[in-house]
């Protein structure tokens, strides 16, 4: 369960993309997988990743994945804090691929470990 704004970012994200309806359901397991108490699943904690893991997952199903990002030295930095974050990425990554057939390109996988990274810095406690 997630606080009412992060469930609504949800519901529009359903019907704001042809593939929102097959993508939703896969963002919400991932979600719930990172393994937050419920008084941490709220939009202000995983309401970006949501929004990126949704759209890197869009893109990547409509064949418009994101091959270039401009900020590879904040996330070289994050990723030195936290090098568990690249393997949780990559694991999701392919979880998509096996659930939704769609590959995310290496610049989307780092994207969203950095997304991870932030999490596991913000709640350490459930990342031990």
């Amino acid at each position: 369960m997630f606080d009412e704004s992060l469930e609504l970012r949800l519901e529009i994200f359903t019907g704001s993309d042809p593939e929102g309806p097959v993508v939703v359901p896969f963002v919400r397991r991932e979600l719930e997988r990172i393994g937050l108490p419920e008084p941490a699943r709220t939009d202000d904690t995983l309401g970006m990743f949501a929004s990126h893991l949704f759209a890197a997952l869009c893109r990547s199903l409509r064949g418009e994945a994101l091959t270039e990002f401009s900020a590879d030295d904040v996330i070289d930095a994050a990723l030195a804090e936290r090098p568990e974050a690249l393997p949780a990425s990559q694991a999701m990554a392919q979880r998509a691929v096996d659930e939704l057939g769609a590959e995310l390109p290496h610049t989307e996988i780092r994207i969203l470990a950095l997304h991870f990274a932030t999490l596991m810095a913000q709640h350490p406690q459930e990342n031990q």
